[in-house]
């Protein structure tokens, strides 16, 4: 119980922290999609580098997230974890397999 509620705590401070990240992003992608329509190359030079630099921060944050997930887990369920993300690492390749093939 007392892991459950320290996993839920945690997810929930991921959340918020990442909330105004992922609000800078959406705001930049619509002035973004306003450059592209205004077709202003400095512009969409501008926008697009701040969307990789906001990407990659929302990533930092998620890894960071995840480490101290895994941190709180059992050797049961570290070991689980990693077999349930290689299932979905499998599914998603499948479907991006057929998706080629279509």
């Amino acid at each position: 119980a007392a892991q459950k509620e320290q996993a839920k705590t945690l997810l929930e401070q991921s959340r918020q922290n990442s909330a105004t990240v992922r609000e800078e992003m959406k705001k930049n992608r619509e002035a973004l999609s306003a450059a592209i329509k205004a077709n202003n190359p400095s512009q969409i030079q501008q926008l697009s580098r701040e969307q990789g630099e906001l990407r990659g921060k929302l990533l930092t944050m998620r890894a960071d997230t995840r480490a101290k997930f895994v941190a709180i887990l059992t050797p049961e369920q570290k070991t689980r974890f990693e077999a349930n993300k290689e299932r979905m690492k499998e599914r998603w390749e499948q479907r991006s397999r057929s998706r080629d093939e279509q």
